[in-house]
């Protein structure tokens, strides 16, 4: 599997989320800003539709590197608005906007590479039966 890639943009880091963030989970910025970029990867990797709860928030927190309390991160996601609750179930929000961008990147990505890899090893094939042909001729 290759890896996805995701637009980042430069206004994300004085977004007010992100501040929201940093207040709800009492750190730095940098770190609210490394908690949903890590959120966004694992969900690139694991929630394609952009549906957490799929997962225990557990397994989320775990694939994210968060090592303090759960429900603490959880609430902080919500309130800042990163993730969205909709009757129970949690979800990251506008995933559907722009989560999906990079998966589709990705795919198409993965479909380039693997024609390009049938073409390079149809090209080895053929240039190796040519050199076989040419060494089985009489010098």
């Amino acid at each position: 599997m290759s890896a996805a890639w995701m637009e980042l943009h430069n206004t994300l880091l004085d977004h007010p989320k992100v501040f929201r963030l940093s207040r709800s989970l009492q750190t730095n910025k940098f770190t609210a800003l490394g908690v949903v970029t890590a959120l966004w990867c694992w969900a690139c990797r694991n929630a394609e539709d952009g549906d957490l709860s799929k997962y225990s928030a557990h397994e989320i927190a775990r694939g994210i590197s968060w090592h303090r309390k759960v429900d603490f991160l959880f609430k902080g996601l919500i309130e800042a608005g990163f993730v969205d609750d909709i009757e129970g179930r949690l979800f990251i929000h506008d995933w559907d906007k722009h989560g999906i961008r990079c998966l589709k990147k990705s795919r198409v990505r993965q479909e380039a590479f693997r024609k390009k890899g049938e073409s390079e090893s149809q090209h080895k094939s053929s240039s190796g039966a040519l050199n076989a042909a040419k060494n089985a001729l009489p010098k």
